[in-house]
């Protein structure tokens, strides 16, 4: 693990394994050297000093011994300043010094009860050092101990009202437990330091950006990123983390170039920083398929326990593939953790893909006021992907929060398009038919599927005769003539069925697809304009209405909107054998589109 870390320049786990590996190898010099490294490097000046003095102990004729003496004379400024800045003295402190140290060290590497021990030893001896008392507000955040951390971060900012530590967790607590108005609050109070010029440094500049990013302060993590990079002098490991953040608020802002730049300079400084990586990794795919740019990961937004509470509820219900019980769970997991219901719109906002699912999730399955908001605005802004845009909008659209035309990102542009409301049931169709023409309905419908066309022809003739207006009965029997072949006799049906009943979805469905092969698209897509407008829908009509407008999507040369419609009727019918018809349609028109190009070239 050291050496891994080492590879990936993670200096925090470098360090951390070090720590534990000097443990079970106290008489390997080269691991006790390079733990000097390892503490120097990650701003552990007393721990560092306390290393280079042991190794000259330890080993006194190893040809690094002298260098090691050196080290442990060139940190002693670095030390002296590290004691006053905390308010302690030199040398009485050291030992004290170098256990806060230790506290950050275990906390790196998950060892919270260690990290817990040796923190709370420390307040024992001096119960307002400011520093052991936000490690430990963090390490009750991390525990899931939100109103802990809280008022462990306030405890510390009555003692020193400026340390900016504090004032970033207190801010970070308050918006993750939906206080926005006091966490914005916080935020201004940390604004307010960054115009005093001893606050110009990278380490303020990273824990201010890391506030405001929770709270989408795009703007101010640009301005506050820019006065560290103006006036500060010291170089800190988190650097790599500010350029990761100031690249995120940078793209969200609307200028993708210099935050591909910020990334690679970020993983520059730090190969292993995950959260930048995964944005550039996300940047190659298409820009509707994109969830970037996001500053955190759901590890960030959740805490351990409430994660594995979600966890929990998700995974029993979603077996089922129940609704009312994955609804029922959601807004289980709200009543024991009500910060949850307001982090949502945040997560839709500033997640990356996981989080955003589990965002999408939380709002459909609970569709509260807020929540619908919440789905409705994220529908039209241009974060995340397309699909879950369109998943968002179309819950927002049946609970009347949006209209069936909205301007939407599509591909990275905006587009006005329809969105589908459709609540789709598949409870049996009732066309009023007596017991006696249902058989024969049904009947000819099997013999249909089964492709026996005379003996469907003839069950549905007779029934007919009992009831000759009857519009699905007419309706196929028009696609018998139309699987013979008859194609004429077929179109003529159908206009006389959408003649005589206007409303009747199949036939206007007929009728439009009718207009689609003769070219007459404007009008068909006057006839399927109403049906968008539905709320609810059967099964069997909504893979009528894809096919109608797959094939006018086709004919108007958009494959993108025929692709769509195929995607959602795989989702809700996949069995359903109209969805090897848009397969084939699809297909074909892409090997049109390439014998084009290789008779004509790129037009």
């Amino acid at each position: 693990m050291t050496n891994v870390c080492f590879d990936l320049k993670d200096l925090n786990g470098y360090t951390a394994a070090a720590h534990r590996l000097v443990k079970l190898t106290p008489r390997d010099p080269d691991v006790q050297y390079g733990l000097i490294a390892g503490y120097l490097s990650t701003s552990k000046p007393a721990l560092a000093h306390r290393q280079a003095r042991r190794f000259v102990e330890l080993f006194p004729d190893d040809a690094r011994a002298g260098d090691a003496s050196n080290l442990a004379r060139d940190i002693q400024p670095m030390l002296e300043q590290a004691v006053s800045g905390m308010g302690l003295s030199a040398p009485a402190d050291m030992d004290f010094l170098c256990v806060h140290e230790e506290v950050q060290i275990f906390m790196d590497d998950g060892g919270y009860g260690q990290a817990r021990h040796l923190a709370e030893s420390l307040l024992r001896t001096r119960p307002t050092f400011v520093p052991a008392l936000n490690n430990l507000s963090l390490m009750e955040y991390a525990q899931g101990n939100l109103d802990r951390a809280i008022g462990t971060a306030q405890r510390a900012l009555t003692v020193d009202r400026d340390n900016y530590h504090a004032l970033s967790n207190v801010a970070r607590y308050l918006c993750l437990r939906g206080n926005l108005n006091e966490a914005q609050r916080a935020a201004a109070r940390l604004k307010l330091l960054s115009q005093n010029p001893k606050f110009h440094t990278v380490d303020f500049a990273t824990k201010t950006a890391e506030a405001l990013s929770y709270l989408g302060d795009d703007e101010g993590v640009l301005a506050v990123a820019a006065l560290a990079e103006a006036h500060a002098k010291d170089v800190a490991v988190e650097n790599a983390f500010l350029l990761h953040l100031t690249a995120v608020a940078t793209m969200r802002l609307g200028d993708e170039a210099t935050a591909k730049t910020l990334w690679k300079q970020a993983l520059h400084i730090q190969p292993g920083l995950t959260l930048a990586q995964e944005n550039v990794d996300d940047l190659r795919k298409p820009k509707g398929e994109r969830n970037a740019p996001f500053p955190y990961s759901i590890t960030y937004w959740l805490s351990e326990p409430m994660l594995v509470a979600v966890r929990a509820e998700v995974q029993t219900v979603a077996q089922r593939g129940d609704d009312d019980s994955m609804a029922r769970a959601m807004r289980r997991l709200f009543r024991k953790h009500p910060a949850l219901e307001k982090l949502v719109p945040m997560l839709l906002d500033r997640g990356d893909a996981g989080t955003r699912e589990l965002g999408l999730l939380l709002a459909k399955a609970t569709k509260t006021p807020a929540l619908l908001e919440a789905l409705r605005d994220f529908t039209l802004s241009n974060r995340g992907t397309d699909s879950q845009r369109m998943a968002a909008g179309q819950t927002a659209r049946e609970a009347g929060l949006l209209g069936a035309k909205v301007r939407l990102w599509v591909a990275g542009e905006q587009q006005e398009l329809l969105l589908m409301g459709f609540q789709i049931h598949r409870e049996p169709s009732d066309y009023g038919h007596p017991a006696a023409v249902q058989d024969l309905a049904q009947d000819a419908v099997i013999a249909m599927r089964e492709n026996d066309l005379d003996e469907a022809e003839t069950l549905l003739e007779e029934a007919l005769r009992h009831e000759p207006d009857a519009p699905d009965l007419q309706m196929n029997l028009s696609r018998i003539y139309e699987a013979r072949g008859n194609l004429e006799r077929a179109d003529a049906m159908m206009r006389d069925i959408h003649r005589r009943h206007p409303d009747y979805f199949f036939g206007r469905i007929g009728m439009a697809r009718l207009y689609i092969r003769m070219g007459q698209l404007d009008e068909a897509r006057l006839l399927l304009n109403p049906l968008l407008e539905m709320t609810r829908i059967h099964v069997s009509e909504f893979a009528s209405l894809a096919v109608a407008e797959g094939e006018l999507h086709l004919a108007r040369n958009e494959p993108e909107g025929a692709r769509r419609w195929l995607n959602m009727l795989e989702e809700v019918d996949p069995d359903n054998p109209v969805v090897g018809y848009l397969k084939s349609r699809l297909l074909d028109e892409k090997r049109v589109g390439k014998l084009k190009k290789r008779l004509f070239g790129r037009m």
